[in-house]
């Protein structure tokens, strides 16, 4: 099926050739030619045979941004031909996509003047085997902007800067107009009123080619304190939401291997008292801490302690992960680790790298994947019945689910959950769905957020840092068992132009996942920080601290923040409805996270009702 939250979907495939839109199909698509049923890379798709094309009565998705993803393989040896376009390519308001070159999958759109812009992937098609595309594009005051992926990665972006508006053009298959009809089969045909982010290109690629095998791992559930059962994560029995931030508040001036901060009892002093009264439960590391100073500090309050994922690095270059002196070497390590601290209350989890797989490809990425897992292996033969998670630290879903990679599930039969490092945006739209798709494993996000500095402006907007954050915490924890903003505090040692620790800068990276189009590393943290000679640097909370904080406050479905989802909850529920998402009404009742108390929200408090066991995102 296709995925669910994908309005105006349009599919082909599924063994046969249909056309499904979402939510109502209303009219049927006109077909020219000779369109036959053909192979492809899920059951069946259309083939066009050079004169045949198919006119769909859907016009694009969205007048600002859209998607299209399918799979195509080439009938012939022909030279140039059409796949698809949204108006008619070559006039203008039109956008499209053309094979040329015989194997150049190219991306076209033209402009209200009739002005284009290509951009293209060179001999990425052929007669042999499906190639996975997918166009993107996003509609602003300064014109067109497109990208596009081959085979769930990316290649290239193009601009459009004049007037753009294909709002009455409708769909065709097979054709493009200026570049006539094509000869190849089309099979997974998606259309999405969104741009896709990179890590759903991916997950559409997998997903669509059935690359995903997913099986429980055979594991058996841990007799210790914290456990996984199924899609939740329970610690003392009760399900666990990871309210957490990412802890690594270096000292200005320093780099975090110059300078241990869990060690050092004064800066513990000062952030613990801060995170508690964030309400945070979970701290989430990235190197192995030396000793237990951290986690004796977090599990000072025993009835409402604060719990530890704790990271252990591992190389993203320069070494031969298989290698059987390097994997000795990080099993020893690893093994070390675990045992050292596996005793202590506070530990919640094992972290293994960090988003090594954005630095591999081939056999490399490969071979990661079989080491994590090894890994893994190591820390539950450790340990043994009373086992802790371990979690895999991925950037974002990329190379995630995938035979290929051996990350899919029964490949994945040591690791417990996923990591994800993932930087969304404003609406994480089909994320969600996708990874229920590729694994049957809990997700913890164990980095998300913006940073607090707007270049366009030149200053802090707090204001917009705080919004993105709430809004992307209720879609994380909705969709999965929480996650760890990024981060606790400004690390100064992270601009990527000057390296200078002694100055807050501005390097960072363009990405239109922020709404200032940029990523200041150096301002990532729900607290700003200033040089005290004297002791610890000073914190000062920033707006993102408070109304997290409040966030974490609540469980979802507990109005009264009782311990429990009852009938004073749906009274309370009865007056939100109908009120936009704002203040508790929406932390506790904006389930499905769009921006206003419902009825799309009442299934999710009756199954709330029904126990936690159901959900674990409910109160316990």
């Amino acid at each position: 099926p296709p995925i669910s939250k994908a309005l105006n979907t349009l599919k082909i495939g599924s063994g046969r050739l249909a056309f499904y839109l979402i939510p109502e199909t209303p009219d049927e698509p006109v077909i020219s030619g000779a369109v036959s049923y053909a192979p492809g890379v899920s059951a069946g798709g259309a083939s066009f045979d050079g004169s045949s094309f198919i006119s769909y009565p859907l016009s694009p998705p969205s007048d600002e941004a859209g998607s299209v993803a399918f799979w195509f393989q080439k009938n012939s040896a022909d030279s140039e031909g059409g796949v698809l376009h949204f108006g008619t390519l070559g006039q203008a308001n039109s956008i499209g996509v053309f094979y040329a070159n015989q194997g150049d999958a190219a991306f076209e759109a033209r402009d209200s003047a009739g002005t284009l812009v290509q951009i293209s992937a060179a001999g990425v098609l052929s007669q042999a085997e499906f190639t996975h595309i997918v166009t993107t594009w996003r509609i602003d005051d300064t014109g067109a902007h497109m990208w596009l992926f081959v085979n769930g990665g990316y290649v290239t972006y193009g601009r459009l800067d004049g007037a753009f508006d294909h709002s009455g053009a409708t769909l065709q298959l097979g054709t493009t107009g200026w570049w006539g009809n094509g000869e190849g089969v089309v099979d997974e045909l998606r259309v999405f009123d969104w741009p896709l982010s990179d890590s759903e290109v991916y997950a559409e690629y997998v997903y669509s080619s059935n690359r995903h095998r997913r099986q429980p791992t055979g594991k058996p559930v841990s007799t210790g304190p914290v456990q996984v059962i199924g899609k939740g994560l329970y610690v003392d029995g009760k399900p666990f939401e990871v309210k957490g931030v990412g802890y690594q508040p270096t000292p200005i001036g320093f780099y975090p291997w110059e300078y241990s901060v869990y060690t050092d009892a004064a800066i513990l002093s000062r952030d613990i008292p801060l995170l508690k009264a964030m309400n945070v439960n979970t701290v989430r590391t990235w190197g192995e801490i030396p000793n237990a100073v951290l986690l004796d500090a977090l599990y000072y309050d025993a009835d409402e302690p604060i719990r530890a994922l704790l990271g252990s690095w591992v190389a993203t270059s320069g070494i031969d992960y298989a290698d059987p002196s390097t994997i000795a070497q990080y099993e020893n390590e690893f093994r070390a680790f675990v045992a050292q601290f596996k005793n202590h209350p506070a530990v919640l989890g094992w972290l293994i790298g960090n988003e090594v797989n954005l630095s591999l490809t081939g056999d490399d990425l490969a071979n990661w994947y079989l080491l994590a897992n090894r890994l893994a292996e190591v820390a539950y033969i450790e340990e043994g019945a009373a086992y802790h998670p371990t979690i895999i630290v991925n950037g974002g879903m990329w190379d995630l689910g995938n035979v290929d990679n051996n990350s899919d599930d029964i490949s994945m039969n040591y690791v417990d959950m996923w990591g994800h490092n993932t930087y969304f945006g404003w609406d994480a739209h089909c994320y969600f769905d996708y990874y229920d798709r590729l694994s049957a494993k809990p997700l913890v996000f164990t980095e998300f957020g913006i940073d607090a500095w707007d270049n366009q402006s030149g200053a802090e907007y707090q204001a917009t840092q705080a919004a993105y954050e709430v809004h992307q915490w209720r879609q994380i924890e909705s969709g999965c068992v929480g996650g760890t903003v990024m981060a606790f505090s400004d690390e100064w040692w992270k601009d990527m132009l000057a390296d200078d620790p002694d100055s807050q800068d501005f390097g960072g990276y363009a990405t239109h996942y922020h709404p200032d189009g940029y990523s200041n590393e150096e301002w990532y943290g729900v607290v700003a920080v200033a040089d005290n000679a004297s002791g610890p640097d000073g914190v000062y909370p920033r707006q993102a601290y408070y109304a997290l904080g409040q966030e974490f406050a609540y469980s979802a479905g507990d109005y009264d923040d009782d311990g429990d989802v009852d009938m004073i909850d749906i009274v309370a529920f009865q007056t939100c409805c109908g009120l936009p998402a704002s203040g508790v009404c929406g932390i506790v009742f904006d389930f499905v996270v769009d921006g206003e108390v419902n009825g799309l929200d009442l299934p999710s408090l009756a199954i709330c009702m029904n126990g936690p066991d159901q959900s674990p995102t409910c109160a316990p």
